[in-house]
């Protein structure tokens, strides 16, 4: 007799989730089920939260980034047009 392969991986086994509008198979992070539309509660992760201080570090790292990559843009043409 053989032996059927697992649907899914061990990996994935573990987040799937089934549809209670129509018994398909979702994954535990989906807000809709792929199969009916029907409004499914995400499980296995917590949305982060737009606090002010997550805000505020966003908005330094962004600038931190965009500086960065300035001095990059100034160093490659300083090599490439000076020199």
């Amino acid at each position: 007799m053989e032996q059927q392969k697992p649907k899914y991986s061990k990996s994935l086994q573990r987040h799937i989730v089934t549809c209670p509008h129509c018994g398909a198979d979702a994954l535990d992070h989906m807000t809709s089920c792929p199969k009916c539309k029907g409004v499914l509660e995400p499980q296995g992760y917590s949305p982060i939260l737009n606090s002010p201080a997550q805000k505020k570090v966003k908005k330094i790292l962004s600038i931190i980034l965009y500086a960065i990559a300035a001095v990059l843009l100034v160093l490659i043409v300083y090599e490439r047009f000076i020199k």
